[in-house]
């Protein structure tokens, strides 16, 4: 995950680092968005005042999360909307406190003049990419073998030879040699070979 702030836009204060990126870019992963979250706690109540809607709002976005096994880590974007001004200076105090990271995800706080529910105060949004399992090696891989793919389609009319200097280059690419590779026969073989004698 890589955090742009470039100096060809404005500069972001140290104070607001650990709540703001201008933006994000996400590796290879599984993503996942969500839903605009209001301070509705799970037995259907709605939290009275703009401090409990914006924690249970943001209890109910880690939830989410977990759900799909991620942390606040993955997030990459969020948008805070409120419905009143007054309420700024709680919700940077909030997030200081709650989702500061050396990482923060991209944002986007806005003022509407209502929400979906009357009596509700915010609105939390967010997308998430979790990177995957195999991270950057995979990619890399991934590319490398589009890439021998794409020469090896182009060389299907080629004579036998440069189809297997074709081979050796993904080889040498991955890191293996010729020797490193077995056909399924030799496989067999070793196999047959190491089994004890019944």
């Amino acid at each position: 995950m890589t955090t742009l702030n470039p100096p060809t836009v404005w500069a972001v204060s140290d104070q607001a680092r650990t709540i703001y990126a201008h933006a994000r870019e996400a590796p290879f992963g599984r993503t996942l968005f969500v839903s605009g979250q209001i301070g509705v706690a799970p037995d259907g109540g709605m939290r009275a005042e703009f401090a409990e809607q914006l924690g249970q709002a943001m209890a109910n976005v880690e939830a989410l999360l977990a759900a799909a096994g991620m942390v606040l880590a993955d997030v990459r974007k969020a948008t805070f909307i409120l419905t009143r001004t007054d309420d700024l200076c709680t919700l940077e105090q909030v997030r200081q406190t709650r989702w500061a990271s050396n990482a923060p995800a991209a944002v986007t706080v806005l003022v509407a003049a209502a929400l979906a529910r009357a009596d509700a105060f915010v609105e939390i949004e967010v997308t998430a990419v979790r990177r995957s399992v195999f991270g950057d090696h995979a990619a890399g891989l991934l590319r490398r073998i589009a890439r021998w793919a794409r020469g090896f389609a182009a060389a299907h009319s080629r004579p036998l030879s440069r189809i297997n200097e074709q081979g050796d280059w993904l080889l040498r690419d991955l890191g293996l040699e010729r020797a490193d590779i077995q056909s399924s026969a030799e496989r067999l073989d070793a196999l047959r070979r190491a089994m004890p004698f019944q």
